[in-house]
């Protein structure tokens, strides 16, 4: 399962993948999504995972960041990111 979350690593440090990033983004704060979800309004497919996807503001409550988690649903494995969204909102409208 670690495979699914290497991919969720991928999402939050890869440029192609700025798209899935924003429409973690558009969820509601705090509601877990399914990741599949997520990733077919950004006209990405990614199968054999159950994965779970929710943000938040950052710890700090750094202005310039906020809190991606990704949950392997079977493993509960957690995966995180302090996604800097000044960097996606220079780039995309949100």
């Amino acid at each position: 399962m670690l495979l699914n979350l290497d991919y969720c690593a991928d999402i939050v440090s890869e440029q192609r993948f700025e798209s899935v990033v924003s429409s973690i983004f558009k969820q509601p704060i705090g509601t877990w999504c399914p990741l599949d979800k997520v990733l077919k309004l950004s006209d990405f497919h990614y199968e054999n995972s159950v994965i779970f996807v929710s943000w938040s503001h950052s710890l700090h409550d750094e202005d310039n960041f906020s809190l991606i988690v990704f949950c392997e649903e079977e493993s509960m494995n957690i995966l995180t990111s302090n996604y800097n969204i000044n960097y996606l909102y220079n780039k995309t409208d949100v």
